[in-house]
């Protein structure tokens, strides 16, 4: 087939170095993946709770061991898209000085810099005055990390989940505020709880450090722990277990992990696909003043890049979304097992306390009874009533784990679900001429909405396979 018309070499030169920009951007985003989109390097306050290690509790590992996974399937398929924008770059201008050099002579050549045409893809440049819709002006793509590893880890989650659970702490009777007046670990609102006795309930104001597992941390630091620990000890000697165990472990971390992986993953989403509109508008600017064999190879090559890319946006958004789902299902549960233990502290464990050692020992900052059997001994109270308020307990413990259960379940479902939306990228793409012919049809072109994904009224599930459309690496 005989070209029918050329753009000029500038406009070749100009769609590279365009290309090459882009394909920065896609290193930005795959470094964004990275780092932002796990849990690897993002507990910037680790949970310690006396008694235990640092880090997530059982309930969370399943999180902290998945993000990287999910991670890494993003890095992977953005250094695809940056090195593709790279090789894009080298056969544009490849293309121009070639053509400049032949003077035409040898166009079948020029034609075999890009692959093959997707069967019945069109020459876009058949489309009359498409060429003045692009541009190649390039579009910088937004990234926030003030939520990430290098600001306040998971500040706005953890807010929200302070909210929750603040109402539930003055049950303790005040005995954690005794501990605690004015300090950060009841909010940044200093001000406001300077004045208050012990007796008086605390303003609650974006708690910043408090997610989940952490105000248990910053309970069992102040006499609450005493309460705690000291009943822990009895505990364990009539029953064998641990409550430090069976309690703690399960719900330690920092639960505002999924919160603030949703608003990155969010985040990368709409990245890509404004590298995506970018790579759209430039093919439209050179690709519509170019006809021929080799033009049309150009368009459809370009077009995979521009729709694949859009489709790893599409999952990112997926998983960012699904990640805000879960958040709110989990953190509801986590809410309602840490106001149970809260109420078991300053119900059942304080009775324990109490019948063995005193109300001393509940007043003292120092540690709980140093040998609570021989204090029973001592004060002649009988094995019954401490048994029955050890059945108290372990009923109590008993709705604690009930939701524990749950949170495993609902962790189980959003690893399931996050899954689902990453295996798209083997299913079949569909007719791609189809898909090409409703992107003109709906005037996604002519009205330059090149970051149509990012208009209101897409839908990311019904565009993420077109992840299968990236050329191969």
């Amino acid at each position: 087939m005989t070209e029918l018309h050329w753009p000029p070499k500038k406009d070749f030169d100009d769609f590279a170095s365009l290309m090459r920009l882009q394909s920065g951007h896609f290193g930005t985003l795959g470094d964004w993946a990275g780092k932002e989109c796990t849990t690897t390097g993002n507990d910037k306050d680790p949970v310690s709770i006396p008694g235990l290690d640092s880090g997530p509790g059982l309930l969370l590992i399943p999180i902290y061991d998945f993000a990287p996974q999910v991670s890494s399937w993003f890095t992977g398929k953005l250094d695809t898209c940056k090195s593709g924008m790279t090789d894009v770059a080298g056969r544009a201008t490849r293309t121009g000085q070639t053509h400049a050099d032949t003077e035409k002579a040898n166009q079948d050549s020029i034609a075999k810099i890009y692959p093959g045409a997707i069967s019945g893809f069109p020459d876009i440049g058949d489309v009359p005055g498409l060429s003045m819709a692009g541009d190649f002006n390039d579009q910088e793509i937004k990234l926030d990390d003030s939520g990430s590893a290098t600001g306040d880890t998971n500040d706005a989650a953890s807010g929200d989940i302070a909210d929750d659970i603040a109402p539930g702490l003055p049950g303790l009777g005040g005995l954690a505020w005794k501990a605690n007046r004015g300090k950060k670990a009841y909010g940044k609102d200093k001000a406001a709880n300077a004045g208050k006795g012990p007796d008086e309930k605390p303003t609650y104001h974006n708690t910043s450090k408090w997610a989940g597992g952490q105000v248990l941390s910053t309970l069992l630091h102040a006499p609450a722990g005493v309460i705690f620990y000291g009943a822990n000890s009895i505990f364990q000697h009539f029953t064998g277990e641990s409550l430090v165990e069976v309690i703690l472990h399960p719900i330690a971390g920092n639960w505002g992990i999924l919160k603030f992986l949703g608003d990155n993953f969010k985040q990368l989403g709409t990245g890509t696909y404004t590298v995506a509109g970018t790579i759209r508008k430039a093919t439209v600017r050179l690709g519509g003043g170019w006809q021929g064999d080799a033009a049309t190879r150009f368009d459809s090559w370009m077009f995979r890049w521009s729709m694949g890319s859009g489709g790893v946006g599409d999952a990112a958004m997926l998983v960012g979304k699904t990640c805000d789902k879960y958040f709110d299902i989990i953190n509801d549960l986590v809410t309602k097992a840490i106001n149970l233990i809260i109420n078991l502290i300053a119900t059942g464990l304080s009775r324990l306390v109490k019948m063995v050692a005193g109300d001393a020992a509940i007043e003292a900052l120092g540690g709980g009874p140093e040998d609570p059997v021989a204090d029973v001994i001592a004060a002649a109270w009988t094995l019954y009533q401490i048994y029955e308020i050890i059945k108290d307990i372990i009923s109590a413990i008993k709705g604690i784990i009930d939701l524990y259960d749950k949170i495993e379940k609902a962790i189980s479902d959003f690893t399931k679900d996050v899954h689902e939306i990453l295996s798209f990228m083997k299913n079949p793409v569909g007719n791609v001429k189809k898909e090409f012919d409703e992107l003109m049809n709906e005037g996604l072109v002519s009205n330059k909405d090149w970051d149509f994904e990012e208009k209101p009224g897409w839908d990311p599930a019904g565009g993420v396979a077109r992840v299968g459309l990236l050329p191969a690496p």
